[in-house]
């Protein structure tokens, strides 16, 4: 009984392994036909992987959105697909969507919402977000942090 499940959690593993390195592999299709500007061909594909929580996929899907590259331009899915990443753990995702925020695309102004994901991706030693948190909590700039929390 033993040796049978240790060999159907083997072969879980190795198909888990497989999807994953189809994904992988799919992905970098997908990225090669964007370079060559032929987005259109191969968004359904990419709307597949980041739908499979693949944040790569994610945030190259948010960043087509945010350009209008191969789909309608569009700050709030771009903002919807960034977030999805930024929750599943990317520091470059979490970075993002404090600049989001900070600015205003996709989402309304929110100082403290943007420290917030400041803090998650610095705590992944993102340095972008270090610096900008450093700069929201400064004597000089700090008062976009103070502000915020008076409203």
């Amino acid at each position: 009984m033993g040796a049978q499940r240790f060999t159907v959690g083997l072969a879980a593993l190795l198909l888990a392994a497989s999807l994953s390195k189809t994904a992988i592999a799919d992905l970098s299709s997908v990225k090669a036909a964007i370079a060559e500007g032929k987005t259109e061909t191969v968004i359904e594909e990419l709307k597949t992987l980041a739908a499979e929580k693949s944040p790569e996929a994610q945030m190259l899907l948010a960043r087509l959105h945010l350009k209008g590259d191969g789909v309608p331009k569009n700050q709030s899915l771009a903002f919807g697909w960034y977030l999805r990443a930024a929750e599943g753990g990317d520091a470059d995702a979490q970075f993002k969507i404090a600049e989001m925020h900070l600015r205003g695309i996709g989402t309304p102004v929110n100082v403290r919402a943007a420290a917030r994901w400041l803090e998650r991706a610095a705590k992944q030693d993102h340095l972008d977000a270090n610096a900008r948190l450093g700069l929201i909590h400064s004597p000089l700039h700090g008062h976009f942090l103070r502000d915020a929390k008076k409203h």
